[in-house]
């Protein structure tokens, strides 16, 4: 118990070290007090669509805060107002919220890559040596390979939740909630498929958990083991049902993403490429 409450202590103690260190620089490199731009600013952004995908940055905070002269309270009020009209707008329409949320969720979660590739890209200075990964066909065989193992990590997670749902220690929930709170929290706040990568790495240890998990039930006596095969085939199953309704292709398929959001995140490799050659 003292090393758990220590834990907490040393945590607090650090989060406050790291603000106050910030603030002190900013204070002493301004000459006064800086604010900086309203947080509310980034909920009002993720409420709003995009060229690139629904909630992504689109210059909404920097510019109300240079529209208002950077007013501090003036830039938090005009955030407020365009929170409160996009909520009128979704509480008219729960098919365009659903809609909105639907697809802001799955084009950061559901991305391989996680803008790796794209991050590269825009920080590389003159020929570094990876235009075959950026531009050629490394760039096509490193999307399907993390496409493979973003598919099996999700597997494995499954597995986890389906066989582990039991385990109550509290240092085996740590992970979860923590992914919890990372997607809860970024369904308000601007969304980016890089943002993900910090949380989807807690899910690795899940999978491997997962794996573990299954590996154990496979070890087990026939007469326990076929009644939990049966129940997985039978969540898989409806999942496959599931993908052929309206709701599935209406909220959670990205068949139309749009050319931007696809480039940017750079998901049409292989289109691109037969492209260029023909």
């Amino acid at each position: 118990m003292f090393k758990r409450i220590l834990c907490i202590l040393l945590m607090v103690l650090g989060f406050w070290l790291s603000k106050n260190a910030v603030s002190h620089q900013l204070i002493k490199l301004a000459g006064e007090p800086v604010k900086g731009c309203p947080t509310i600013t980034w909920v009002a952004m993720g409420m709003q669509d995009s060229k690139m995908a629904p909630g992504w940055w689109n210059g909404y905070n920097d510019g109300t805060y240079k529209i208002n002269d950077y007013d501090y309270e003036a830039t938090e009020k005009a955030a407020a107002e365009s929170i409160g009209k996009t909520i009128s707008t979704f509480s008219d329409s729960v098919s365009t919220m659903l809609g909105f949320y639907s697809k802001k969720i799955m084009c950061m979660w559901n991305n391989p890559l996680f803008q790796s590739l794209w991050l590269v890209d825009v920080t590389k200075e003159g020929n570094s040596g990876l235009d075959f990964l950026l531009s050629g066909s490394g760039r096509y065989i490193y999307t399907w390979v993390t496409n493979i193992l973003h598919t099996w990590i999700l597997i494995g997670v499954f597995l986890y939740c389906i066989l582990g749902y039991r385990e109550r220690k509290y240092q085996m929930i740590l992970l979860p909630i923590t992914f919890i709170g990372g997607f809860v929290f970024h369904i308000f706040w601007e969304e980016k498929c890089i943002f993900a990568m910090p949380y989807f790495l807690l899910l690795i240890p899940l999978c491997v958990l997962g794996y573990q998990y299954w590996r154990e039930y496979l070890l087990m006596d026939k007469e326990e083991l076929l009644p939990m095969l049966g129940k997985i085939g039978m969540v898989l199953l409806l999942i496959c049902l599931f993908s052929y309704t309206k709701v599935f292709v209406k909220l959670i398929a990205r068949n139309d993403d749009t050319y931007v959001f696809n480039t940017y995140t750079q998901e049409t490799v292989r289109q691109n490429m037969e492209m260029s050659d023909n």
